[in-house]
């Protein structure tokens, strides 16, 4: 599994889904004759780290994509520009 560091305050956990790959027909690796099916399996994240969801059972090459909020990250970033400018204030005016 490969996580991004740092970036877990912002994810929008509402909206995770699950991109899953399979193969519909005849029996064999991809590619092998049988027509492949892409399927978006929708996560209710948040539920699940709140201990009130049920687990979804991931499966070989499986990708859990949990975008990122924006709102989340320009609040982030109007939160630290105010705490810089409250620094710098404060700095300046000893």
């Amino acid at each position: 599994m490969r996580t991004v560091p740092g970036r877990t305050a912002t994810l929008e956990t509402e909206i995770a889904r699950v991109n899953r790959i399979g193969e519909i027909g005849r029996a064999g690796a991809v590619g092998a004759g049988g027509v492949v099916e892409r399927r978006e399996i929708p996560v209710a994240l948040k539920d699940i780290l709140r201990g009130r969801g049920e687990d979804v059972v991931l499966e070989m090459d499986d990708i859990l994509w949990v975008p990122d909020s924006r709102a989340k990250s320009v609040l982030n970033r109007g939160v630290e520009a105010a705490i810089q400018m409250a620094t710098g204030i404060v700095v300046w005016r000893r």
